[in-house]
C-alpha cells in the first residue's frame, strides 16, 4: 500500500505540472490544492465518535495525503464535510447487498434503455453484482461522500455492510442508478489519475506526430492550428498555443474555419494586437478564394470589426461592419445582423454621427433594452431631447435593473435644464 501512495503522490504532481492552466475537469475548483492531513489520533477519534472503522485504503490515504483536495470531479470532500453530507445515518448499514434490484425486467421498467445487451456491456456479464436501483431513503445511510461530480451525482465510500471499502457512483438524482465501481478508495482514486495522465499524454502524441507532418508541409496552416487548438484546449498552455496560431496565419494555407476560430479565441483574449497584424494577409486570402457566401468570412469580418471597435479606430469598424453587411441576408442570419446594426450604431456614436447610428438601429427586428439605450444617446446628440427620454424610458422598462439608460437619461434632463427630474 506504501508504494501506491508514493505512485499516487508522484502522479498527481505529475498531473498538475501538466495541467497549467486547469484544464482537466473540475481542476479549476480544487487547483490541484490538497488539505492538511488527519494525524492517527484524529482518525482515531473520528472512528470513536462515529462507532465506525475507516476502510484501510481511505485511512491511509487521510493520514499520508490529505483529509480531501485535489481529487475525482470537483475535488474531494475534507471527512468532515462528507459526514455532514450524509447525516448522522454513517455507521448503520448499507442496504445495497442483493443482485436481485437489477434484474434485466426491473432496470427495463425502469428506463428502457437499460437492456441487458447495453448492461453487459457497460458493466460485464455480473452486472448485477455492480448496479441497483435506488428505492427509498434508507438508501443514505452506511457511507461518505467522497466528491460531487456535479448535477446531483455523487461518488461515495462505504464504511459498513458487505461491499465495505468500494467507491460507488450515485445517479439517482438524473432518474439513473447506483453503481458500485468495484474499486477500492486507492484504486479508484489512481485510476482517476490514470485516464486523466492519459489523456493528456495522447495529446502530447498527437502533436508530435502533427509535428513531423509540419516539417514535410511547412506551409500548411491547418497543421498549425491544429497543434495551436490542442495546446489551447486540451493542455491548457495559452502561449504556445498563439504561438502556434500565428504561424497558421503566416501561411497561406488555412481554413475559413480555422482562421474563426484563431480569431475568436484572440478576440476573447483581447490580443487585438495580433488581429490586427494579420487581417490584411485575412482579408487577400478572402478575395482570393472568392468564397463569399462562406458563413465563417461574414463572422471573421465581424470579429474584424469588433476588434477594431475595442481599439477605437471606429471608421475601420464601420468599414468591416458594412463588409459584414454585405454577406449577410434577412432572415438566414437574423442574429449576425441584429448584432452587427447594434454595433454599427455604437461605431457611428463614439464619432457622432448620430443620423447614421438612427439610420442602423431602425433597421433592427429585436426591441430590447439595448436598442432603444443607443436610440436615447442618438436622440440626445442630435439634440432632439422629447424622443431620447421615450427611448430612455423604454429601455428602462426593459431593463430595470440595468443603470446605464437610467444614468444617461438622467443626463438628458440635465442638458434640457431640468435638474430636478435629472
Amino acid at each position: 500500500m506504501q508504494h501506491q501512495i508514493k505512485n499516487i503522490k508522484e502522479k498527481l504532481a505529475t498531473l498538475k505540472a501538466l495541467d497549467k492552466d486547469l484544464q482537466v475537469f473540475g481542476a479549476k475548483e480544487h487547483q490541484y490544492i490538497l488539505n492538511k492531513c488527519l494525524t492517527e489520533k484524529e482518525i482515531v477519534n473520528i472512528e470513536k465518535k462515529y462507532n465506525i472503522h475507516l476502510p484501510k485504503e481511505y485511512r491511509i490515504f487521510l493520514k499520508e495525503i490529505a483529509d480531501g483536495g485535489a481529487g475525482p470531479y470537483y475535488g474531494l470532500h475534507s471527512f468532515k464535510k462528507a459526514v455532514e453530507w450524509i447525516g448522522k445515518e454513517i455507521n448503520k448499514p448499507f442496504p445495497l447487498e442483493k443482485s436481485w434490484l437489477c434484474t434485466p425486467k426491473k432496470l427495463t421498467e425502469h428506463h428502457d434503455y437499460y437492456t441487458k445487451e447495453f448492461l453487459v456491456e457497460s458493466y460485464g456479464k455480473n452486472y448485477m453484482q455492480y448496479i441497483y436501483i435506488p428505492e427509498n431513503d434508507k438508501m443514505r445511510q452506511g457511507f461518505v461522500a467522497l466528491a460531487d461530480q456535479g448535477c446531483g451525482y455523487c461518488s461515495f465510500l462505504l464504511i459498513t455492510g458487505k461491499a465495505k471499502g468500494k467507491v460507488w457512483n450515485d445517479y439517482s438524482a438524473g432518474g439513473g442508478l447506483i453503481e458500485n465501481t468495484n474499486k477500492n478508495f486507492l484504486d479508484w482514486y489512481e485510476e482517476w489519475l490514470d485516464k486523466e495522465l492519459e489523456k493528456i499524454n495522447d495529446e502530447i502524441k498527437q502533436i508530435k506526430k502533427l509535428q513531423k507532418e509540419v516539417q514535410a508541409e511547412p506551409s500548411n496552416g491547418n497543421l498549425y492550428y491544429e497543434i495551436g487548438n490542442i495546446y489551447n484546449s486540451i493542455l491548457g498552455d495559452g502561449k504556445k498555443a498563439i504561438s502556434f496560431f500565428t504561424k497558421a496565419l503566416s501561411t497561406n494555407k488555412l481554413n475559413l474555419t480555422y482562421i474563426y476560430n484563431i480569431y475568436t479565441i484572440l478576440y476573447k483574449q483581447e490580443n487585438y494586437d495580433i488581429i490586427q497584424q494579420y487581417t490584411s494577409k485575412v482579408i487577400r486570402r478572402i478575395n482570393k478564394k472568392n468564397e463569399k457566401n462562406s458563413y465563417s468570412i461574414k463572422k471573421i469580418y465581424k470579429l474584424i470589426a469588433e476588434t477594431y471597435f475595442e481599439v477605437k479606430k471606429f471608421k475601420l469598424a464601420i468599414k468591416y461592419l458594412q463588409f459584414t453587411l454585405k454577406y449577410t441576408e434577412f432572415p438566414n442570419d437574423y442574429h449576425l445582423l441584429e448584432e452587427t446594426y447594434r454595433f454599427l450604431a455604437r461605431s457611428y456614436i463614439q464619432l457622432e454621427k448620430y443620423q447614421e447610428a438612427l439610420n442602423a438601429l431602425n433597421k433592427m427586428q429585436e426591441k430590447n433594452a439595448w436598442r432603444f439605450s443607443l436610440y436615447g444617446i442618438a436622440y440626445v446628440g442630435l439634440n432632439l431631447f422629447e424622443e431620447g427620454i421615450q427611448a430612455y424610458q423604454k429601455s428602462i422598462r426593459l431593463a430595470p435593473d440595468w443603470i446605464t439608460p437610467l444614468d444617461n437619461m438622467g443626463c438628458a434632463y440635465a442638458l434640457m435644464g431640468k435638474y430636478t427630474k435629472a
